[in-house]
């Protein structure tokens, strides 16, 4: 089997790449686990819930303010 070759982005993409983190596209985040946020509570809440049961992942949907998303 033969796989072609991947090709290097060229200047122009990093140039791109360079321009969006200047402008403010990224910004700070943090990863927890479950257990270690609880009695926290932030602004926004992202859930990588695959293989939690219900209890974690209603524990894990209530940590926001403003919004969750699973």
């Amino acid at each position: 089997m033969v796989f072609p070759r991947r090709r290097r982005p060229g200047p122009g993409r990093r140039a791109g790449a360079r321009g969006y983190i200047a402008s403010g596209g990224l910004s700070h985040g943090t990863a927890m686990t479950v257990a270690a946020t609880q009695d926290l509570t932030g602004e926004h809440a992202l859930v990588y819930g695959m293989s939690l049961d219900p209890h974690t992942l209603y524990a894990a949907m209530t940590r926001d303010r403003l919004s969750a998303h699973l």
